[in-house]
């Protein structure tokens, strides 16, 4: 049932000691002209950019802003009530503004623990500002948790987290299109078998649909079906209004197709219109969750292009294009966006082509790479994977991806093989290395007495900060002793070599 409270925290199992890495807080608050006025009367800052609309206009905005760091003040709620609560002590934050935030409109603020050090004590949060369905700023919050005073405190006036909490679904839902195809409704029942939920569209629920969900239910797994024409304007609305009551952090396999003769409009009509409306519907949805996957099934005819199929092969272009489109702008926001572009598969879509020189594809070897793709654990790979038999899914790199030559003569983003490599520091492991680079310690100097309080910037604020850093890029968790001693470049180095020595 969905929650009705502004507030969410989103705290997966176990939640004991600190907020586990993955841990959701939701808050919203929207702004108004009043609230600038006092926030100028604290500031003093009396900007006409925030309070003149004429002013504003003519500078190229629209309307006023809101400041940003007015914006940013729900940063200290999300903190003292809710990650970690009470027991909060701000430690600091980057903040990087990417649209102008707007007055009476609402903004809705997610906070995710980024990574969690229980011998430190510490959060790294990632905060997003949502308003309109973009990202208007995107911050780090460091925060510290402290011990609780020994003296006794009234649990109803200060309670320790006092926003509501509610558990997410471990298995979101998960909507597949084209159900009633044997590729989809494979998918379906291998998801429904790992827990989750479904919502199936279908042009024309046929027998085979029937027995997937009898299958699903008997699996204890809910199951909505939508029987609408999603080629069709009002089929495409039928579907996008039951897009609209689902919630938790979206899952999308688009896998309806036209039939293969079908002339180009009709192929685009059916897979790239409800992409788009599907992603206009649960873009928030999954910037909010930090997290969403849309996954389309595409065709290896994208890569072979093969003659006579020239309409097919575009409209599973357009798709493939839009979502390569949707992971390049918000992927950095936990969206992955990618498509599944199978060889030949035994399907009686596939069986109207001629034979060719390979054996085809099982619908369950491809059902298999969807279902791991849009249930993993750790996010999949985006962009267009090709999947031929004998092997697993092969990432390709589209035409477009290669840019323009450098004015060195190399492809951006490939390494220049003429470029000398960064020297290391002298006398320092490849784990100490990694340490003086996220400290920005000069490549090439001696920093084995590198120390907190004696390296300039290195902080106990940095400390927590490197600690966090370390855990997460060596997978280790270290321990408080470890954390104590471990004030040194070289002793923190031989702290995480212990804990990666005593990984299971």
């Amino acid at each position: 049932m969905a929650q009705s409270a502004e507030d969410l925290m989103h705290v997966p199992p176990p939640a004991a000691g600190l907020p586990h890495t993955g841990t959701l807080a939701i808050h919203r608050r929207t702004f108004t002209r009043a609230d600038f006025q006092n926030f100028a009367a604290l500031s003093g800052d009396h900007n006409p950019l925030h309070a003149d609309d004429s002013y504003a206009s003519a500078a190229g905005y629209g309307a006023v802003v809101v400041p940003l760091h007015l914006s940013a003040a729900p940063l200290s709620a999300l903190v003292g009530m809710a990650l970690p609560g009470r027991r909060a002590l701000y430690m600091g934050h980057s903040l990087a503004a990417l649209r102008p935030v707007l007055f009476d409109r609402p903004i809705t603020y997610s906070a995710r623990v980024a990574a969690a050090s229980e011998a430190a004590g510490a959060l790294d949060l990632r905060v997003l500002a949502i308003q309109d369905g973009e990202v208007a700023f995107d911050a780090r919050v460091q925060v510290r948790c402290r011990d609780e005073p020994a003296a006794a405190i009234d649990p109803q006036r200060w309670p320790a987290k006092p926003w509501p909490l509610v558990d997410p679904p471990v298995t979101p839902t998960v909507v597949v299109t084209g159900a009633s195809g044997v590729i989809a409704g494979t998918t379906a029942l291998r998801l429904a078998e790992r827990g989750h939920s479904l919502l199936l569209q279908t042009r024309a629920p046929g027998p085979g649909l029937a027995t997937l969900v009898d299958r699903a239910h008997r699996l204890g797994v809910g199951v909505t079906v939508v029987e609408a024409d999603i080629g069709t304007p009002a089929g495409l609305d039928a579907f996008v209004d039951a897009l609209s009551r689902l919630d938790g952090p979206p899952r999308l396999f688009h896998c309806a197709a036209a039939p293969l003769e079908a002339a180009f409009a009709h192929q685009v009509a059916v897979s790239f219109p409800p992409l788009q409306a599907a992603w206009d519907r649960l873009r928030t949805q999954a910037l909010v969750h930090q997290d969403g996957r849309f996954l389309f099934l595409g065709s290896s005819a994208q890569i072979e292009h093969p003659a006579g199929m020239e309409a097919y092969t575009a409209a599973k272009q357009a798709a493939s294009g839009l979502l390569d489109g949707i992971g390049r702008r918000y992927g950095d926001f936990g969206v992955v966006a990618g498509t599944l572009a199978p060889g030949r598969v035994d399907t009686a879509y596939s069986r109207l082509l001629p034979p060719g020189p390979t054996p085809p594809l099982q619908p369950e070897e491809v059902a298999r790479v969807a279902a791991d793709w849009i249930s993993a654990a750790l996010p999949p790979t985006p962009g267009l994977q090709v999947l031929y038999p004998g092997g697993g899914p092969q990432p390709v790199a589209p035409s477009s991806a290669r840019a323009a030559p450098s004015e060195g003569g190399t492809d951006r983003g490939l390494p220049d093989k003429r470029q000398a490599p960064v020297p290391a520091s002298p006398g320092l492991s490849p784990i100490a290395q990694a340490i003086a680079e996220h400290l920005g310690l000069p490549s090439g100097s001696d920093h084995t007495r590198a120390a907190l309080g004696v390296t300039a910037g290195w902080d106990s604020f940095r400390q927590i900060q490197l600690v966090l850093a370390m855990e997460e890029q060596f997978g280790v968790r270290l321990s408080s002793a470890d954390v104590e001693s471990a004030k040194t470049l070289t002793g923190l180095a031989q702290a995480i070599q212990r804990a990666m020595a005593g990984r299971p």
